[in-house]
């Protein structure tokens, strides 16, 4: 229970209704819980410490949700991190394409911009300033 918690399996609607099922079989202790820190400490760190606080008997109904809150916190931060680094590469991505077919277009025109179309048996060469025509039977 607490690892589909932690993992953000269990949340929201479905965690309540565990809370309201184990409140229902007195399974929860009357103990209170003070969470630490803020929302800007909530990590993995602490959502271990949040963990191992289960097994030295501070289980009550704010320490779980208290624990919900802060998987879905770390949970939310890592999946924003990934789509992050998935758009960087892509874009780096993008960037190497877009580089290579400038520069592949740029070695052709300094090849005198020749283009064979062998499979027709001809071959045209682009304007230049010497034959002032826009294609040249060759």
């Amino acid at each position: 229970m607490m690892s589909d918690i932690r993992n953000n399996v269990l949340r929201g609607n479905e965690l309540e209704i565990l809370i309201g099922n184990l409140q229902a079989e007195n399974l929860l202790l009357d103990k209170a819980f003070n969470p630490r820190g803020g929302v800007e400490q909530w990590d993995e760190d602490y959502l271990e410490f949040l963990q191992l606080g289960f097994v030295s008997d501070y289980f009550s109904e704010p320490y779980l949700r208290h624990f919900g809150e802060v998987a879905e916190h770390v949970f939310t931060r890592k999946r924003r991190k990934r789509r992050v680094m998935v758009g960087a590469i892509a874009a780096v991505l993008l960037a190497v394409i877009a580089l290579s077919c400038l520069f592949a277009r740029n070695l052709r025109e300094k090849k005198g911009g020749v283009v064979d179309y062998g499979h027709i048996g001809q071959t045209y060469a682009r304007s230049t300033p010497a034959t002032g025509s826009a294609y040249q039977l060759g």
